[in-house]
């Protein structure tokens, strides 16, 4: 074996590294299609209300006077302008058409981009431990046996250690799956525009939700998707090591963030529509979410009410 060399699993290591970028990159693409989408959609909306504006007026200009007489270029008026109202109405009949099959269109190409990006990215994570593993065979022969202590790291790129998943992952399919009908809400989907920079900590402080949230990542996450821990088992372990309450606590982490049932106090989103410019609006949660993009999350867990991403 001598057809794998360094420069090729590093080639293969940095098409890997594209993909996620090259994603957010038609991501953004197709988010600016929206955005002009509705912007037309907006604009056309505007034109109509001018257009029955200026129908109601000249109506009432036609209709004016003592004697209610009309005449020719009253008429006239109005018929112009309920040329115009209904000239607009068509326009905006025919755009809503068009918009409603271009953003179905956009949705289905974004997803299918995500799924052709995933299964890329699973095929270059397989290809790249192949090609480390015929790499240090092939070293280990030609050592006859002695391998230096660093051959691992001339094998290529040394494992990326002590990532979260939370920072790293740029696919929900890359996550674990979440119970209680949760979803992993990709962190800029959510409407950041409705969250003021100055927001206030009144019930719980930005410390103690940062705390909370590092449990959640470090602690629970792996508890319970890995290693499918419940809610109890969290407790006993809280109480083994003294962490009964607080932000440093299991079972406080998963009621905040993966809760109880469906009825529990979690993030909770609306679905994205096209009139808030393909954006997740709140419900609950803004102070959760707002930490977590702090620590560098790229996802949160979140219940989506009203539809789905």
């Amino acid at each position: 074996m001598t057809g794998i060399f360094i420069a090729d699993i590093n080639a293969l290591q940095d098409f890997e590294d594209y993909l996620p970028s090259f994603l957010n990159g038609f991501t953004a693409e197709c988010r600016e299609l929206r955005g002009t989408i509705q912007e037309i959609a907006a604009d056309i909306e505007m034109r109509l209300d001018e257009a029955q504006d200026d129908y109601d007026n000249a109506v009432d200009a036609a209709s004016g006077g003592e004697d209610d007489d009309e005449s020719w270029e009253s008429r006239r008026a109005v018929e112009d302008a309920a040329a115009r109202l209904q000239e607009w109405g068509a326009y905006k009949r025919r755009f809503e058409a068009f918009a409603d099959g271009a953003s179905m269109q956009i949705d289905e190409a974004e997803e299918a981009q995500n799924r052709s990006v995933s299964v890329a990215v699973s095929f270059l994570a397989k290809a790249i431990d192949l090609a480390k593993a015929v790499r240090a065979v092939t070293m280990t022969a030609g050592s006859s046996g002695n391998v230096p202590p660093d051959a691992a790291a001339r094998t290529g790129r040394l494992p990326r250690t002590g990532a979260s998943v939370l920072r790293t992952a740029r696919l929900r399919e890359q996550l674990p799956p979440l119970p209680n009908g949760l979803t992993w809400v990709p962190v800029d989907r959510l409407d950041w525009s409705a969250v003021p920079d100055d927001l206030a900590f009144e019930k719980a402080n930005h410390d103690d939700i940062a705390a909370m949230l590092q449990v959640f990542e470090r602690d629970v996450l792996p508890a319970v998707t890995a290693q499918g821990l419940q809610h109890s088992d969290l407790v006993a372990l809280d109480r083994q090591d003294g962490r009964v309450t607080g932000a440093t606590s299991r079972a406080f982490a998963y009621e905040y963030m993966i809760g109880m049932g469906r009825a529990s106090d979690v993030i909770a989103i609306n679905a994205p529509h096209l009139l808030t410019g393909n954006r997740a609006t709140w419900e609950s949660g803004r102070h959760r979410a707002m930490v977590a993009k702090e620590l560098g999350w790229n996802f949160v867990p979140a219940r989506v009410i009203g539809g789905s991403l």
